[in-house]
């Protein structure tokens, strides 16, 4: 089985995508939300439709997160002989502590920064986002519905797969501009695209490659307009870097070429530069549009850019050298506890630091603000890696509750979030 460790550079570099994205949305609105209705300088049109954006794409970030974790997690799984119920603890407690933790530092932030996010909205001019989003107030109450419900399993208000629309609401789940770490949304797929993949591989030892074949295929037409649906690609590229004919055909000039075709199509999907209408027609043409979650035009467009962009990173030796060269797993490794620590950072510490500059002209007072609050961030994010992502994942390897061992695993893979 070839390397496939290149892909923690990939997530890392997606990370900083996410990064970059909220720091536009907080300072750049029609940047971050590709929304030219929003007053802004000429400037920043020209940034938009232009291959740069790709840089700050967090929304195609966030769909190549779940392609990476089909691939790893099918691999994690299939070398596993450990029964069904210690793998799904294991997921749980790997994702589960990491985000409680990033809860509890959030509102410990919230709290010793209050109100700093509404009074920057202000000074801005008026920035509704950033006003509105963040608990108010932090209390204890709110920071437990958080880690013990809407973090990781059931979601938040209206962004649930579990309790879809006014259900979750009428539940009473927080709404996500209330959670002390709104990133978080991610988590509940993530932990329910493990769910889905552990089915598939333990399905698999007991029913012939054919049913496989067709049950996969079954839930890619249903999933195809989900996020989910990216679990089930991610799972589909990890069989076919496992067969020996398509690794070889991935070897091949035709294949180099239709993957570099297809990162230019990506990265000029990202700067909007294609257009929307086929995707449109895409979409219509999909089915089961009341699943929960299901993706809308503007997000199955970044979903569909991040597919590409996946499937040519796995053709492109280059891509691979670059992803895994010694800054590339670096940021992998520290890739969740970045994602898991920048947005309470920035609502707080990068708004405090703003507020203190009012009297500074406002791209040095912006510049000098962001700069302080992404240096908290990497600072944080080194120790989170340190005392809470590491121990998180020595407790998952060792987590046995029904006591069958586990074979080590037989590839080299990269790390699974």
């Amino acid at each position: 089985m070839q390397r496939v460790s290149y892909l923690d550079g990939l997530r890392g570099f997606a990370a900083l995508q996410v990064v970059l994205l909220h720091y536009l949305t907080a300072f750049a609105p029609a940047i971050a939300n590709v929304n030219p209705a929003i007053p802004h300088p000429g400037w920043e049109d020209r940034f938009i439709h232009s291959p740069c954006f790709f840089l700050a794409d967090g929304y195609m970030a966030v769909s190549i997160f779940f392609l990476i974790s089909g691939l790893v997690l099918t691999y994690s799984f299939e070398s596993s002989a450990d029964v069904f119920g210690n793998l799904l603890a294991r997921r749980v407690v790997r994702l589960g502590v990491p985000m409680a933790a990033s809860v509890l530092l959030g509102a410990l932030w919230f709290l010793l920064f209050p109100g700093a996010h509404a009074g920057a909205a202000a000074w801005l001019g008026g920035n509704d986002w950033l006003r509105n989003t963040g608990p108010a107030p932090v209390t204890a109450g709110l920071v437990a519905k958080e880690i013990l419900l809407c973090g990781l399993l059931l979601g938040h208000a209206h962004f649930s797969l579990i309790l879809p629309g006014s259900f979750g609401e009428r539940a009473g789940l927080l709404e996500l501009s209330q959670s002390p770490n709104a990133p978080l949304w991610t988590l509940h797929l993530e932990l329910y695209g493990s769910l889905l993949l552990l089915g598939l591989v333990m399905l698999e030892r007991r029913l012939s490659a054919g049913w496989c074949t067709a049950l996969r295929v079954a839930l890619l037409l249903v999933l195809i307009a989900h996020p989910l649906g990216l679990f089930i690609i991610g799972h589909w590229a990890a069989k076919m870097l496992q067969a020996e004919a398509w690794r070889a055909r991935l070897k091949g000039r035709v294949a180099r070429v239709l993957a570099v075709l297809a990162l230019g199509t990506g990265i000029a999907m990202s700067a909007h530069l294609v257009p929307a209408g086929v995707i449109h027609g895409f979409l219509a043409a999909t089915r089961f549009e009341k699943l929960p979650m299901r993706v809308d035009e503007f997000h199955f467009y970044s979903h569909f850019g991040a597919i590409l962009i996946f499937f040519a990173v796995l053709a492109l030796p280059g891509a691979q050298s670059l992803l895994g060269s010694r800054l590339g797993l670096l940021l992998g490794r520290y890739s969740f506890s970045l994602y898991l620590v920048h947005f309470p950072i920035l609502l707080t510490v990068t708004m405090a630091c703003l507020l203190r500059l009012h009297d500074a002209p406002p791209a040095l007072a912006i510049g000098t603000a962001s700069a302080c609050g992404l240096a908290a961030t990497v600072v944080a994010a080194l120790l989170f890696e340190r005392l809470v992502d590491r121990p998180a994942i020595s407790l998952s390897r060792f987590l046995r509750i029904f006591g069958r061992r586990t074979r080590a695993l037989p590839v080299e893979v990269a790390r699974a979030r």
